[in-house]
Parts: C-alpha cells; sequence; structure tokens
C-alpha cells in the first residue's frame, strides 16, 4: 500500500471515494437487478467509468481560475457539465447492460429518467467535494508558506541578532589581548587559550539553533578566564551549574551579553575587587533559571540605535528570547540585595525546551 501514499492527494481522495462508492452502492444494485452476479458486473464497469467522466470533469475544473470567473458561472459550468457526464454515463451504462445481457427489476423511460438524474446528481456532488477540498487544500498551502516566511525570516532575525553578539566579543577580547601584550608571556598565554577555546566553541555551533547548555556554560567559562586573566585580583568569579542541566538546549550565544553586561556596568559602579556570579540552576520540576550578578550600583540602560554594537546588549538578549520562547520565558535585570541580578527563566515541556 505505500504505492498509494506516494500518490498526489487528489488520485488518493479520487480512488477511495469511488472505491467507497462502489462498496456503498452495491446493496442498491443487488435489489435492482436480483442478483449478486449481476450486480457485481454492474459495479465493475459502471463505477470506473465514473471515475473515468470525474477524472475528466477534473482536467475542466483545474483550468477555471477562480479569481477571474464567478461563483455564479462556475455553477453554471458544474451543472451543465454534471448533466453531460450523466447523460453519457447513463446512454454508454445501458448500452453495456444490453451488451452483457442484464435487466434491472423495472424497465423504461422512467427508469432511465432516473437513473439519469441519480448519475447527474452523483456528479454534482462529486464537483462540489472536488472544489471544497482544493478551497481547503489550497488555504492549507497559503498557511503553509506564510509559516514557512515568518520561519524563515525569525531565523534571518535571530542570525542577525547573533552576527552582533560574536564581533562584539571578538573585539572586546583583542583589546585585551592587545593590553596583555606587555605583561609577562603566560599571562599572555591563557588569555589566548581563552579565546581560542571561546572561538572554537563559537563557530562549532554558528549554524545551530540551540546548543547544550553545559557547552554555553564551559564557553563563558573560556570568557571569563580572558577577563582574568585582564584584571587580575580586582576580579572575582564564582560560576556554578546545577548537575542534570548539563544537556538541556538552549540558545547559543546567550550568557557572554549578560556576563558582558554585568561586566561593563560593574566597573563603573563598584570599587575593586569587583565580584561576578553565574549560577544555572532548575527552576521548579521543568525549567531553567540563569543568574549572573555582580556587585556595585543598579544604572539604569541608556536607549541603544537600533543598528550598531549597542544593539548587542540586554535589548538583544529579550528579543531573541521573545522570538524563541513566547509566551514561555522570563526576563528581568535590576537590583536585589547589594546586587545588580540578570535573570533568566526559560520553560520546560516534558524534559526539553521548546524549539523555534
Amino acid at each position: 500500500m505505500r504505492w498509494f501514499f506516494r500518490l498526489p492527494l487528489f488520485w488518493q481522495i479520487q480512488l477511495s471515494g469511488w472505491l467507497v462508492y462502489t462498496v456503498g452502492s452495491y446493496p442498491l444494485k443487488v435489489y435492482a437487478f436480483q442478483t449478486y452476479e449481476a450486480a457485481l458486473i454492474v459495479s465493475l464497469y459502471r463505477e470506473p467509468f465514473g471515475l473515468l467522466l470525474s477524472t475528466g470533469l477534473r482536467e475542466i475544473y483545474r483550468r477555471i481560475d477562480r479569481r477571474q470567473i464567478s461563483w455564479v458561472r462556475i455553477s453554471g459550468l458544474v451543472f451543465f457539465a454534471s448533466l453531460l457526464c450523466g447523460a453519457v454515463d447513463t446512454w454508454l451504462g445501458g448500452m453495456l447492460m444490453s451488451a452483457f445481457g442484464l435487466k434491472p427489476g423495472a424497465e423504461g423511460a422512467p427508469v432511465t429518467m432516473g437513473i439519469f438524474c441519480f448519475r447527474a446528481i452523483l456528479f454534482v456532488a462529486w464537483s462540489l467535494l472536488y472544489f471544497w477540498i482544493k478551497a481547503w487544500h489550497e488555504a492549507r498551502e497559503r498557511e503553509l508558506r506564510l509559516s514557512r516566511a515568518e520561519t524563515r525570516q525569525r531565523e534571518a532575525e535571530l542570525q542577525m541578532l547573533r552576527a552582533q553578539i560574536n564581533p562584539h566579543f571578538l573585539f572586546n577580547a583583542l583589546n585585551t589581548v592587545i593590553a596583555g601584550l606587555n605583561r609577562e608571556q603566560v599571562v599572555l598565554q591563557s588569555v589566548v587559550q581563552g579565546l581560542a577555546d571561546y572561538l572554537r566553541y563559537a563557530l562549532a555551533h554558528r549554524n545551530a539553533d540551540r546548543v547544550p547548555l553545559g557547552e554555553e556554560f564551559d564557553a563563558i567559562v573560556h570568557y571569563l578566564t580572558v577577563e582574568k586573566a585582564r584584571f587580575g585580583a580586582d576580579l572575582q568569579i564564582e560560576t556554578k551549574i546545577e548537575e542534570g542541566l548539563r544537556e538541556t538546549p538552549v540558545p547559543g550565544i546567550l550568557l557572554q551579553p549578560l556576563v558582558e553586561n554585568a561586566l561593563k556596568h560593574g566597573w563603573q559602579s563598584a570599587e575593586p575587587p569587583l565580584h561576578l556570579r553565574l549560577q544555572v540552576r532548575r527552576n521548579g520540576q521543568h525549567g531553567v533559571e540563569i543568574e549572573v550578578a555582580n556587585t556595585g550600583a543598579w544604572i539604569v540602560p541608556q536607549p541603544t540605535p537600533r543598528h550598531g554594537v549597542g544593539g548587542a546588549g540586554l535589548e538583544n538578549i529579550r528579543r531573541r528570547l521573545e522570538l524563541l520562547y513566547p509566551g514561555q520565558h522570563a526576563f528581568e535585570v535590576g537590583p536585589r540585595e547589594g546586587w545588580v541580578v540578570a535573570r533568566i527563566s526559560l520553560a520546560e515541556t516534558n524534559g526539553a525546551l521548546p524549539h523555534a
């Protein structure tokens, strides 16, 4: 039966519909011809011929542009075509019954007219069903095309947002390397190694919508290695991820903007040493909570331009979360008990975070 499901939708419905009609109308033919054999013979030639005529109707209907022809004119065409098919079907059916020597229990002009009306109504019903299914199929195709277009637009926006983040980090990291050129080689080596590890991660997942949370966490630890080498004892770092969350899928390059923002504003408002805390823990039974906190005072973010490096901050994160987790996330930033805390809560369903 696999061949059947490889057929176009029209042929699946066409063959199934006529088969169901053949089986369903068989008892009526037994009643009309009084024998099972005669009813079987009539079914075997009449219904395949009905299938052939309805296929011809389809060839006519598929050439109709419903945007240029009114439904009134289409209805007139359907009525005329169905009458014609009913007449042809009745005439050829009568000839074949005569050739096989088959006669129904009652004969005469009223019986012939009754058969003609029944077959014409059958073709009218087939035509209406054809246009209904075609309209449904076209509406479904439009929805799919719209959905694909929206998905492509969303993917393009996400790629743009990520593209804003990666060069921003690279710019800062290279400045860190330059600042460390006059230091001891072993210090500079840790900076370059941390940068290399982070860039390796970014390249490996550049096309991934989501990455394992553990890999994202390790990548940000490499990033903090660069910052720690730059600031030394003036920067105190604490990182922790709860067991069992490392395989949880999250958007790539999610933690780095949070940490970068904490460092940037922390240096502006805190006395050294600056304390930075990164914690990843489970939120309830099914969910993940990411928290980045720094010492210092809360600085109200200033409006940033729509384009440029400024777009790679908190609004960038907020927009990505809205695209990837509509109605299934929370993002808050503000002062809390002497710290400035950025917290992201992501919903989780049946152990897997929602996909884009």
